[in-house]
């Protein structure tokens, strides 16, 4: 089945017809930018093209979830890490196996933090209540300075300064552990963070 080309708009894309077989169109301002369509209804971007030599659809996510300016621009991304020669799809695993910072956190509790400071349990209650809610599954190179500086001056507000600062000196303690170690090759995001 040839595919058909034509401009993606949104009031377009959701009026296309669903038949008893899948199939795409594709967007004709964005190179290897596709949806398909599938017999359920459900509509999925994807960018369809030759990676290393060898043919990949990698799936963007639903036309109920993105735009299409969302869709083209994260097709461009990923064309650009083509042309850099990169794998999507590698890219994607490295940051899907990652470590985490509550995971880094576990290694530094029982490596460092149980046999050289003076009350660990006391630490770990604190980033439990206060950290691990807000980036504990998150990626120790997805933390941003300016998500932990937003919650440094929130909970600054809320409880004393010298509450903020010792989370954060907490958190500095983790990544400056992770540093030293082969799960981590980023910086520490809280070295900028001006405490109270």
């Amino acid at each position: 089945m040839k595919i058909k080309s034509l401009r993606f708009r949104r009031d377009i894309l959701i009026s296309m017809p669903i038949l008893s077989k899948p199939y795409y169109v594709q967007d004709e301002d964005t190179p290897y930018l596709r949806l398909r369509i599938y017999p359920t209804g459900v509509k999925t971007f994807l960018v369809c093209r030759k990676v290393k030599k060898k043919w990949q659809r990698i799936k963007l996510g639903r036309l109920a979830d993105l735009t299409v300016d969302q869709a083209r621009k994260e097709a461009v991304r990923i064309n650009s890490l083509v042309g850099l020669g990169q794998n999507p799809h590698e890219h994607k695993q490295r940051k899907r196996n990652e470590i985490t910072f509550k995971e880094m956190f576990q290694i530094y509790y029982n490596e460092h933090a149980v046999p050289h400071t003076k009350d660990p349990e006391s630490n770990r209650r604190a980033l439990e209540y206060h950290i691990f809610p807000l980036i504990g599954n998150t990626a120790l190179s997805e933390i941003s300075v300016e998500k932990l500086r937003k919650f440094h001056t929130d909970l600054g507000k809320v409880k004393a300064g010298s509450t903020a600062n010792r989370i954060i000196n907490m958190v500095s303690a983790v990544y400056n552990f992770a540093i030293k170690t082969p799960h981590y090759k980023g910086t520490n995001p809280c070295t900028s963070i001006k405490r109270f």
